[in-house]
């Protein structure tokens, strides 16, 4: 993986009239191999709101459904992750969506949440990738 952090970040000045937008960070690993982000409200991405990142899978190795050779496990480290896998490894044969806590983005706040990931391939007991993803959103209400 070539990521530690996805960072959703924004000062909300289009928004003063509205009563609330949600805003979230969170991460898709698809069957192909790559990374992309996700979230709530698009206002706030740093990049276009499907950006690959990286992939969880060397170039070389990357087919269209490459994902039935491997399983992952998303756990919770810290905060609120929707989109765990309950402590068991599954297929990487579907799009896998994890995403951190949804916040107010006209109340100025920092969130943080950190997610498990491991990625192996099926029926080994050794993880190709071990990583723990911190999830920030951060909000600057306009005036």
């Amino acid at each position: 993986m070539l990521f530690t952090s996805v960072i959703k970040s924004g000062v909300n000045e289009g928004d003063r009239g509205r009563i609330s937008v949600n805003v979230s960070a969170g991460i898709q690993f698809q069957p192909n191999g790559n990374v992309s982000i996700i979230g709530a409200d698009n206002n706030f991405y740093l990049q276009s709101p499907t950006v690959t990142l990286g992939s969880w899978l060397p170039e070389a190795d990357k087919l269209p459904t490459v994902g039935e050779d491997y399983e992952i496990r998303l756990t919770q480290v810290s905060g609120s992750v929707s989109g765990t896998t309950a402590g068991a490894y599954v297929s990487l044969d579907t799009v896998r969506t994890v995403e951190g806590t949804s916040t107010d983005a006209t109340i100025a706040t920092t969130t943080t949440d950190e997610v498990r990931v491991e990625i192996r391939k099926v029926g080994s007991g050794t993880n190709d990738v071990n990583e723990v993803i911190s999830l920030f959103v951060n909000t600057i209400p306009g005036g």
